[in-house]
C-alpha cells in the first residue's frame, strides 16, 4: 500500500464516520481501537477523547504546553511573532507518538 499522508488518513476517517454510523459509534467509544485498525501507533495507556461537532457547538482543543519550547519561544508566539504552525507541531507531542509507527501508510503526524 502507497504511504498517505495524514490529511488523506484522517480524512478517510471523517468520511467512514459520515457514511456509516456504525463506524462513527466504534470511532467515539473506542478511539485507540479504530486507529489502531487504521494503521496507526496509539501509545499504550493513551487516552483518546473523540468528540462530535454540532451546527450549535464545536470544540476546541487546547494543547499541553510544549516543554520543549522556552518561555521567550512561548511569549513571542504569543504576541504574534515566529511561525505559529512551527510552534503547533512542536505542541503536540501526543500526536507526534501517534504517528511513530512502522506502518509505511503514514508519514509523520504534522
Amino acid at each position: 500500500m502507497s504511504e498517505m499522508t495524514l490529511e488523506s488518513v484522517l480524512s478517510q476517517i471523517i468520511a467512514k464516520c459520515w457514511m456509516d454510523a456504525n463506524y462513527k459509534a466504534q470511532l467515539l467509544a473506542d478511539p485507540a481501537k479504530v486507529l489502531k485498525a487504521e494503521g496507526l501507533n496509539v501509545p499504550t495507556g493513551l487516552q483518546l477523547v473523540v468528540l462530535e461537532d454540532s451546527p450549535s457547538q464545536a470544540h476546541w482543543v487546547i494543547p499541553v504546553r510544549p516543554s520543549q519550547l522556552s518561555d521567550d519561544e512561548l511569549e513571542d508566539v504569543a504576541a504574534g511573532a515566529g511561525g505559529f504552525y512551527e510552534f503547533l507541531k512542536k505542541a503536540q507531542p501526543i500526536a507526534a507518538s501517534i504517528a511513530r509507527t512502522p506502518a509505511p501508510r503514514l508519514l509523520p503526524w504534522l
